[in-house]
């Protein structure tokens, strides 16, 4: 998985060469050198997409994500709030959202408040949750805002202004010790009833597989089911470690 990685960076790195204003190209590739743990890279491909003048609020939070990993509290800090401060409504919320890390029974309370009410829940939140109060920075907020960067710069679907299981379990638990694509043992193909009654659809499957041994969980998904809707996913994720508190520590690569 790791040497697919390795291809990938390489042919971001390739199509920014040929063209330095292509910031998708390098936004792509800031968030896959997080992924394969190269930080200083990471930051370097951010402000690279910084550079091209397009997308300012997407390049300031990939900045921001490389920051906060490299241990630069204080630029994360203020380079995430002027990306969340300028990115679109949509995708706003999906920083704003508690629902990925907070309990079910908080969920609830928060979707019953009105706008003035929520903002007042959220700030009580993340205050309980701040680890270090000794510091201006809420370092768990960061980490979780450094995840939403993450899964919103690589799952997040514009038109249907929603992520897919991969992007709400990435911002619940952080990234995977381990992501295995078509691992032994896991079937390649689904045997699903077709549109006519009677009839049986046989098609080939690519199947990605996440682990959190220290959750004990295993995320299996299918090409097929990659469209995800957020709520489900939600529920999902819940049941699946059911019991298992969320940490909004700092976590390792993916690979």
């Amino acid at each position: 998985c790791s040497s697919d990685l390795d291809r990938t960076v390489e042919q971001y790195r390739a199509a920014t060469r040929l063209d330095s204003s292509d910031v998708q190209s390098w936004l792509s590739l800031s968030c896959l050198e997080i992924e394969r743990g190269d930080l200083p890279e990471a930051l370097a491909a951010a402000q690279g997409a910084g550079r091209t003048g397009r997308s300012r609020a997407e390049a300031s939070l990939a900045a921001a994500s490389a920051c906060w990993r490299l241990g630069q509290v204080e630029a994360a800090d203020s380079l995430f709030r002027d990306g969340i401060g300028h990115v679109r409504r949509s995708v706003r919320e999906r920083y704003d959202d508690l629902a990925p890390i907070a309990s079910e029974r908080d969920t609830m309370v928060f979707n019953a408040l009105d706008a003035d009410d929520r903002e007042t829940f959220r700030r009580r939140f993340w205050n309980e949750h701040d680890p270090d109060l000794a510091t201006p920075e809420n370092e768990a907020r960061l980490e979780y805002w450094a995840r939403v960067t993450q899964a919103y710069l690589l799952y997040f679907d514009v038109r249907r202004r929603a992520w897919d299981e991969r992007g709400e379990v990435y911002v619940r638990y952080g990234p995977p010790a381990r992501a295995t694509y078509n691992p032994l043992g896991v079937p390649l193909r689904s045997d699903n009833p077709g549109r006519t009654a009677g009839n049986q659809a046989s098609f080939p499957l690519n199947v990605l597989v996440w682990e959190y041994p220290a959750l004990g969980l295993r995320v299996v998904r299918s090409q097929a089911s990659q469209s995800y809707d957020a709520r489900e996913a939600q529920r999902t994720a819940r049941q699946a470690t059911a019991g298992t508190r969320t940490r909004l520590t700092p976590a390792a690569s993916v690979y």
